[in-house]
């Protein structure tokens, strides 16, 4: 088992991104059972991945905000497969929902926060 460690992030843009990735999900359900999103293993298990990935900073943007903290840093457990499929995936499907959004099928709710966690988590580092 490995782990990927996020870059700094505000605890308050960490919860908005945890809402962030929740609201995505839902809305790749609707895609799916709608037929405008792939409905196969690999999808799936992305969003598995990404729900690991919402628990986790949800529960340390709490605790560091409980605490007063300004920064936090996220330790997700995981498998090098997890990892990579994490992260391949992440990119085709952002731009997938990107091109949704633009035809208006799906309004992603995208903010300059949670950019900025999206971005400490892509930039985070993986090791076994």
């Amino acid at each position: 088992m490995g782990e990927l460690v996020t870059q700094p992030y505000n605890p308050a843009e960490g919860t908005e991104y945890a809402d962030y990735l929740e609201h995505i999900t839902r809305e790749a359900d609707r895609l799916r059972r709608e037929g405008r999103l792939p409905d196969n293993e690999t999808v799936l298990s992305f969003f598995d991945d990404v729900g690991l990935v919402i628990r986790k900073v949800r529960e340390d943007a709490s605790r560091a905000a409980a605490r007063g903290d300004a920064e936090v840093v996220t330790r997700i457990e995981m498998t090098s497969a997890d990892y990579r499929r994490l992260m391949s995936m992440n990119e085709s499907m952002r731009t997938l929902l990107e091109i949704l959004e633009m035809r208006a099928a799906v309004d992603m709710k995208r903010t300059d926060g949670t950019t900025r966690v999206a971005t400490a988590v892509r930039e985070g580092t993986f090791s076994e």
